[in-house]
C-alpha cells in the first residue's frame, strides 16, 4: 500500500506507509503540485499542479505517461492551476477543476478534446470527484458551494450551500450514496 503526497516544489513523493520508507520520488515537470490522487487498481497516480496542468506516471515503472493541458495549438486545458483531479471509478475518465472556474471531464480511451463545465457563478474549482457509480461529477469550490453535475451532458443537477468559506475536500461515502465536504470555514458536512 502507497500514500502519495505532492508539495510546492514540484515532487511527488510516494511512501510505503505499512513499511514506513520512501517508494519512490517523482518530479512534476513544471510548476508545485496541489492534488495528487491514484487510479482504482493503484498503477497510475496523477497530479494537478500551478502551471495548470494534469500530469500521469505509471507507478510499477516510474515512467511519466502522460501531460493533459493546453498549448498553443489547443484550449483543450485549462488556463490556471489545476487544484482537484480524481479518477473515475472504472479508471478511464480523469475529472479536474482548477482556478480557471472549470471542471474538465478527460477521455482516458481516446485523444479528443476534454468536455469543460462551465456554471456561471462557478469560483475556482478546488475540489473534484465522481459518484461511487461514475455518474456524476461533483465539485467545490471558492464560491463555498458544491455542486452535482451530470458529466456526460455537462449540467448541473444540484447545488448544495452551508458552508462559510471555499470548500477545500470532497469524499464519498462508499457504502451510502452520500458526501461528505470539508471546507476552510473548518467544518465538515
Amino acid at each position: 500500500m502507497y500514500l502519495a503526497t505532492g508539495s510546492i516544489d514540484s515532487n511527488v513523493t510516494v511512501w510505503e506507509w505499512r513499511a514506513h520508507r520512501l517508494a519512490m520520488k517523482l518530479t512534476d515537470s513544471t510548476g508545485g503540485v496541489n492534488c495528487v490522487t491514484f487510479s482504482p487498481d493503484g498503477n497510475t497516480i496523477i497530479t494537478g499542479n500551478e502551471d495548470g496542468e494534469v500530469q500521469g506516471w505509471d507507478v510499477k515503472t516510474k515512467e511519466h505517461i502522460f501531460i493533459l493541458k493546453s498549448d498553443e495549438n489547443s484550449i483543450k486545458g485549462h488556463s490556471q492551476a489545476v487544484f482537484g483531479c480524481a479518477f473515475s471509478p472504472d479508471g478511464k475518465t480523469i475529472v479536474s477543476g482548477s482556478g480557471d472556474s472549470t471542471v474538465r471531464i478527460w477521455d482516458m480511451c481516446t485523444n479528443e478534446d476534454p468536455m469543460t463545465l462551465r456554471y456561471a457563478t462557478l469560483k475556482d474549482v478546488r475540489v473534484v470527484t465522481f459518484s461511487n457509480d461514475g455518474k456524476y461529477v461533483f465539485s467545490g469550490s471558492n464560491d463555498r458551494t458544491i455542486r452535482k453535475w451530470d458529466w456526460t451532458s455537462g449540467g448541473v443537477l444540484q447545488e448544495y450551500e452551508g458552508h462559510g468559506k471555499y470548500v477545500g475536500a470532497l469524499a464519498m461515502d462508499p457504502k451510502k450514496n452520500r458526501i461528505v465536504s470539508g471546507s476552510f470555514d473548518q467544518t465538515i458536512r
